[in-house]
């Protein structure tokens, strides 16, 4: 993973300025964001603020045409692996039972990758 990029998500997620949600990378009824999510909005920041869009009724938005994954273009920025982006979406979502924080997965990310 470029290490740049690794230090500014780290500090992203302690930041405080990202509400924690699961399922989506960007909710839109509450504006929460899964930790996948903050990485593309870090991407956005990069690039212009661009890429978030609302399509047509659904709940969330999208980023580069994506909803519920990062897209090629932010995991070749970040040079991050898909099976890593899983198993932080996984680590987040912890479907049935409460997903690790923003802080533990801040921790998790600095020592991991």
């Amino acid at each position: 993973m470029n290490q740049q990029i690794k230090q500014q998500w780290v500090d992203a997620l302690r930041s405080g300025t990202y509400a924690q949600g699961q399922m989506e990378l960007r909710a839109m009824e509450d504006d929460r964001y899964c930790v996948n999510g903050v990485l593309c909005d870090l991407h956005s920041q990069a690039h212009g603020r661009k890429g978030w869009i609302q399509l047509g009724h659904r709940r969330a938005w999208f980023y580069l045409e994506n909803h519920s994954f990062p897209a090629k273009a932010v995991r070749a920025w970040a040079d991050i692996h898909e099976d890593t982006l899983t198993e932080l979406e996984r680590l987040n979502d912890a479907r049935g039972r409460e997903g690790l924080s923003f802080e533990e997965l801040a921790l998790y990310i600095e020592n991991n990758l």
